[in-house]
């Protein structure tokens, strides 16, 4: 196994708690935003920006790690390009903001990776669109059009570095070879049995809480404490006035 491959399998998540004081050298840092935009993106369009955040904004935001990256889907930037050069062509619509997407998920994890080679821990997470937006716009100066926060970044050196990696389910419940697979009953009871061993090193005490299976608490618990129909509402309405949606 070379080494590109054992620090992807090697990947575990840094809980916000366990992050220590310890600093990132400029160095290290400076190669992991490097390694970031060394990422595929669709048209070499780099339909991206990252904001690094300083000690305050990370305190006001409620983020903790030694840095902080926002990642932004941003058509701002060449909304700007376009009109200097008097070209009529709009990106104020989905298409451009799913591939916007793309392109942070690939410069993120890309940057996962270095970070993860270096020794650094890291935990990316959706505190951008699942909590107050209109903060985030006001305190960053972020466009109004054209821009949207999807992904915060942080970097940091765990305090403990003895940390059991969640593992995954079965391969073949994943990967579809020629066609998709539809999963019928024994497929569907072998993935919730494996969602119940404790060898994932998922949550582990659903039992004690009263649930049958370790997926009764993640559909009856878990999820609907997260994904709000009321939630999804607001955000439609913020790409609306962003102008990803019509």
């Amino acid at each position: 196994m070379n080494d590109v491959i054992k620090s992807i399998q090697t990947l575990k998540t840094t809980r916000s708690s366990n992050f220590s004081e310890e600093r990132i050298s400029t160095d290290d840092f400076d190669m992991i935003i490097e390694s970031c935009i060394k990422a595929p993106n669709a048209s070499n369009r780099q339909s991206y920006s990252i904001i690094v955040l300083d000690d305050n904004e990370k305190k006001q935001l409620g983020l903790k790690g030694d840095k902080v990256l926002l990642f932004i889907v941003d058509f701002h930037r060449h909304e700007c390009l376009k009109e200097y050069l008097g070209k009529n062509i709009s990106f104020n619509h989905f298409q451009p903001f799913l591939t916007g997407v793309i392109d942070v998920s690939l410069a993120v994890q890309n940057a996962v990776i270095a970070a993860n080679s270096l020794g650094i821990g890291y935990l990316t997470t959706n505190d951008t669109y699942t909590r107050d937006l209109d903060k985030i716009f006001d305190l960053l100066k972020l466009p109004r059009k054209g821009c949207f926060p999807l992904l915060y970044l942080c970097l940091g050196y765990p305090m403990n570095k003895i940390v059991n990696q969640k593992s995954r389910i079965n391969i073949k419940h994943i990967v579809h070879y020629g066609e998709y697979n539809d999963y019928n009953q024994d497929k569907i009871l072998s993935i919730i049995n494996e969602y119940d061993n404790a060898d994932l090193e998922l949550f582990t005490n659903w039992k004690e809480k009263g649930y049958e299976t370790y997926l009764d608490w993640f559909y009856d618990k878990w999820l609907p404490s997260l994904e709000k129909q009321e939630k999804s509402l607001k955000l439609i309405e913020v790409l609306k006035r962003i102008g990803f949606i019509d």
